[in-house]
């Protein structure tokens, strides 16, 4: 599967952790933002990292879209604090029906319990959820190629 994992920029030590787990297990990561400071030609940046330059920052937000957009999947890990563009990336997963399985603290906000949103509470069992996604997703396929009156499919 395709799954871009969302948080803060602070938190890219954690994000790289679980990119590499799912590289390990056969996914492939939509888009890799942790190295975008790099990218820009900024050292030593802080959490908050945000390009000054409006075309690098505007570069940047397309990559971060386009990722969560062409994505199979979001693996979540939210921050109590900060933050804020990875909640956008949530929420546009959201509204393009990508399951989303968020990590850790799910800090009690109403819309990780919206359909569509696992809960799980280490990054090893989000990605085994990721196996359990592709099966669902693999017979909600073969169920749309049943034709009226048949009683089986498949592909």
């Amino acid at each position: 599967m395709r799954v871009y994992v969302g948080s803060k920029f602070g938190n890219r030590s954690a994000v790289k952790l679980c990119q590499a787990l799912l590289r390990e297990r056969g996914h492939v990561v939509s888009y890799d933002w942790t190295e975008d400071d790099k990218k820009c030609g900024v050292a030593g940046v802080d959490e908050n990292f945000i390009p000054r330059d409006r075309t690098i920052a505007r570069a940047l937000a397309k990559t971060d879209f386009d990722g969560v957009l062409s994505s199979d999947a979001m693996i979540f890990l939210p921050c109590a604090e900060g933050g804020r563009g990875c909640y956008v990336e949530f929420g546009m997963a959201l509204a393009m029906e990508i399951p989303v399985i968020v990590v850790g603290e799910h800090l009690n906000a109403i819309f990780m319990f919206l359909p569509g949103v696992r809960r799980v509470e280490t990054v090893s069992i989000a990605v085994e959820e990721l196996a359990q996604l592709a099966e669902e997703c693999r017979l909600d396929l073969a169920a749309e190629y049943v034709k009226p009156g048949e009683t089986g499919g498949g592909l």
